[in-house]
């Protein structure tokens, strides 16, 4: 929709362009292979931008081979060891979906004028203009550490991480009555991420030959500032009728904000003792199997005021194993990787269990709702009207841990014999592999991967698909 054009007869078009033109400098010098020094300078422009084109964009690293040194013990279990310090600013403009947002664009509409009406061609306003958009800025200090042992057959790499974004690129929340129907993005603010990362790599063996390589990293981000105002809420939504995402100082980046859950409501004596101090009910269209809201803010009034941070969709630790054995002419793979302490908006929880609202096929769990004769579910009853507002509210009801251990891939190779093939290959490898062949996970959606560009939110994505392969590899 970017530079279109309609004329009456119904013709339209679309064009659009983008351009970024950089420029390097690299300088880099190694004395004896101990000291090792890296410089780049890079000067960046991007036809995206109204203004400011263009950033100067600088890194600097340096290392040390301690291994190399005249009073490293060269003998002994250490055969490599170095540190590593390193900082850098990088520009970024990936999350600038617009191609021009510093100017206006028209989209073409048509309307019915005149006093004997004609279906009229013409132009609305799609968007609001930001001139002043500046490229987001990352700045990241790294120390690190590389050492191998036992001739080189374990290696390790750890590293320490500090990386502050500044002019963060973000969509500027509008209201309704603001006449365009794209938000502006402007520079937002700035987050930081802390981490550590862990790789570990082990081979060796003989007869049954093994290499083992293992991945843990550790994140955690916070908004430090937004230019604006004190929060940022983000348009991702379930079916318009649920916004769970809030960027606020303080909290992480795209966290999840809703209401909390106490419990549901057994009978009518626990609604009518939910009450203020002058004995007004806090939820007078409640009845028994509907949700009892927290009163966090203690106004005794239950609605938007009493919400609170409830999750992120980014997860804290991220790891991996995979792991190659080789036995005579047989080949084993493995491949596991994970994620722990991350959480899911399970959005299919409005879609499959509230009929009355969105019409679809209902999930199996609507079977175990709420009733005076399974008192215990955590499932709300379920009503043509949902008066108490169970499903229409975002709360703790649809977020969920997506912590998962995922075996990604598994594959088994033999490799014949040149002989046995009379000499007519070089190498025969036939193999068989699976993917996604299983997924530990309390994750009650589809698949726990909901992926970065839903920020957590998940609608009904399309799980993984678990795949079956045989294969020949023939060299010749």
């Amino acid at each position: 929709e970017n530079a279109k054009q309609i004329n009456k007869d119904g013709t339209n078009g679309t064009a659009w362009e983008e351009v970024l033109i950089s420029y390097l400098a690299k300088v880099s010098y190694n004395y004896d292979n101990r000291y090792l020094l890296n410089a780049i300078v890079r000067r960046d422009g991007s036809s995206k931008l109204y203004g400011d084109k263009f950033d100067i964009f600088p890194s600097f690293s340096a290392g040390w081979n301690i291994a190399n040194e005249d009073f490293f013990n060269n003998d002994g279990p250490v055969n490599q060891l170095k540190l590593r310090a390193s900082w850098g600013r990088l520009g970024n403009l990936t999350s600038l979906q617009n191609y021009y947002p510093g100017y206006a664009l028209l989209s073409p509409k048509s309307a019915l004028f005149g006093a004997t009406p004609e279906l009229n061609a013409g132009f609305v306003l799609n968007n609001i203009a930001t001139t002043d958009l500046k490229w987001e800025i990352s700045e990241q200090t790294d120390i690190g550490l590389d050492a191998s042992f036992f001739d080189n057959k374990l290696n390790i790499i750890a590293d320490y991480y500090i990386k502050n974004t500044s002019d963060m690129i973000m969509q500027q929340d509008i209201v309704a009555t603001a006449g365009v129907g794209t938000p502006p993005f402007i520079n937002a603010g700035a987050v930081k991420n802390t981490g550590f990362e862990f790789s570990v790599n082990h081979r060796g063996g003989s007869t049954l030959k093994y290499n083992v390589w293992a991945n843990f990293s550790l994140n955690n981000n916070t908004v430090e500032k937004l230019y604006n105002k004190n929060y940022i809420d983000n348009g991702i939504n379930v079916r318009g009728i649920l916004y769970p995402i809030r960027s606020q100082v303080g909290q992480g980046l795209f966290a999840f904000y809703g209401q909390q859950v106490e419990g549901i409501f057994q009978s009518i004596e626990e609604i009518e003792a939910y009450t203020g101090p002058n004995g007004e009910l806090l939820q007078p269209d409640a009845v028994p199997g509907d949700f009892k809201f927290a009163n966090l803010n203690g106004d005794n009034v239950i609605n938007a005021d009493d919400r609170t941070f409830l999750g992120s969709p980014f997860p804290k630790y991220t790891y991996s194993l995979n792991t190659d054995l080789q036995y005579r002419n047989f080949d084993l793979s493995v491949f596991f990787q994970g994620v722990q302490d991350v959480d899911v908006v399970n959005g299919l929880k409005l879609t499959g269990l509230t009929a009355s609202i969105q019409g679809y096929n209902m999930l199996k769990d609507i079977q175990n709702a709420w009733s005076p004769e399974n008192p215990d579910s955590s499932i709300p009853i379920i009503s043509s009207s949902d008066n108490n507002k169970n499903f229409s509210t975002f709360s703790d009801f649809y977020v969920e841990d997506a912590s998962y251990l995922r075996l990604k891939n598994i594959t088994l190779g033999y490799t014949l014999s040149p002989k046995i093939m009379n000499n007519v290959f070089q190498k025969l490898r036939v193999f068989g592999s699976v993917d996604n062949v299983f997924t530990l996970t309390k994750y009650s959606g589809f698949d726990p991967e909901v992926g970065a560009d839903r920020f957590g939110v998940d609608i009904g994505r399309y799980p993984q698909a678990r795949t079956f392969m045989l294969g020949i590899n023939a060299q010749f």
